[in-house]
């Protein structure tokens, strides 16, 4: 289990520590697959906005997916469905904690983040070895060393 405070509240989901990632660059180097990280629930505001100011607007979906198909046999109005999720995602905004209250998101951030009396948050992140994976507590002790974040400390 590893444990790291942050300060101040972002915007949107609770805090995270670490930036929403496994401290260190583990995930670059494929050791976190036994990491449940709750960064990744969900992602910054920021970074919400400009995944859907990413997405194109209807009609100019729908004449990208008309190009794409045009030697398939896969019709463009049968990803109508499709274009309407896009559409509905665009109107919707960033997903934000309050949005999600009473959800099975909101019982998964409420067992791994803590807020204190200060307003300090705490992020647990549970570790667990896998086959192909063995945890390797030394590595990730080390990890956290060189990850800066305040507080944080493991119980590998």
């Amino acid at each position: 289990m590893i444990a790291g405070e942050r300060r101040r509240r972002r915007r949107g989901a609770r805090g995270r520590g670490a930036r929403g990632r496994a401290p260190g660059c583990a995930q670059r180097r494929g050791k976190d697959r036994g990491i449940r990280k709750p960064g990744a629930l969900p992602a910054e505001l920021a970074t919400q906005r400009a995944r859907l100011d990413s997405l194109p607007a209807g009609g100019e979906l729908r004449a990208r997916l008309k190009a794409a198909l045009a030697q398939s046999p896969l019709r463009p109005e049968r990803l109508e469905p499709f274009i309407a999720d896009v559409e509905r995602a665009r109107a919707s905004g960033p997903l934000t904690r309050e949005a999600v209250r009473g959800t099975a998101l909101d019982a998964a951030l409420d067992g791994l983040l803590f807020q204190d009396g200060n307003g300090r948050w705490t992020a647990l992140i549970g570790l667990r070895a896998t086959p192909s994976a063995p945890l390797d507590a030394a590595a990730v002790r080390e990890a956290i060393a060189r990850s800066g974040v305040t507080g944080a400390f493991s119980s590998t």
